[in-house]
């Protein structure tokens, strides 16, 4: 089995992406693909998760894998490394998913005086899905330099998401924006009688994230090679 640590949190958000679908168990568990056999001199993990109509990425800089791996977690883990349990609570960079040798757990690293916490890891179960994880890096686009960055409040889609379905029966909508500093209209197919007005927040992350490019970069000089 392969080993591998990753951090908890990511492992534990990119699971909410993941596939249920039977006919595409390929789908059904979070992907871990180590970055080194595509960049020996840059250590990581990428954790990936998709149901074919949204997908989550995550770069753990201080992730290891020996290998890529299909990775379905049970509900404890899930349960226990998912942040945001209590109000204001955010991932812990220092709780990790570190499997070795077959035994899976849950452990925290980096005490205070720069040692490892030992104290309490609690053991969880996993299982390798046997599949072939699609290629997601081709779905990202590598130049999105001309695109139109817009950010919002997550929750406030999210009400009207749930908006939608309680009208139509699907949370689909659409959303139009002149520009970044204009407000967005969202409007429902099923429901012309609906008109959404979004008002935009600050500080969107725009672009690529750098690992990403690095990513890129690193496979094309493989092809060239």
């Amino acid at each position: 089995m392969t080993n591998f640590s990753v951090r908890a949190d990511f492992f534990a958000c990119a699971h909410m992406t993941r596939s249920y679908e039977a006919t595409r168990y390929y789908l059904n568990g979070v992907f871990l693909d180590p970055e080194s056999p595509r960049n020996l001199n840059r250590p990581g993990v990428f954790i990936v998760a998709t149901d074919g109509h949204r997908m989550t990425v995550f770069h753990d800089e201080n992730g290891s894998a020996d290998a890529p791996v299909i990775v379905a977690p049970d509900k404890d883990l899930i349960k226990y490394a998912l942040p945001g349990k209590r109000k204001h609570e955010t991932g812990d960079p220092c709780v990790k998913l570190v499997n070795e040798n077959g035994h899976a757990r849950l452990q925290r690293y980096g005490a205070p005086n720069g040692g490892r916490h030992d104290e309490a890891p609690r053991a969880v179960n996993l299982s390798i899905v046997d599949g072939t994880f699609p290629d997601w890096r081709r779905i990202i686009l590598e130049d999105r330099a001309a695109a139109t960055v817009l950010c919002f409040n997550g929750e406030y889609l999210g009400d009207f998401g749930d908006m939608a379905r309680r009208l139509t029966g699907s949370p689909a909508f659409s959303i139009m924006a002149a520009d970044p500093a204009s407000p967005a209209l969202l409007r429902m197919a099923s429901c012309p009688e609906f008109l959404g007005i979004l008002m935009g927040v600050r500080g969107g992350a725009s672009g690529l994230p750098d690992w990403i490019k690095r990513d890129y970069s690193a496979e094309t000089a493989r092809a060239a090679e």
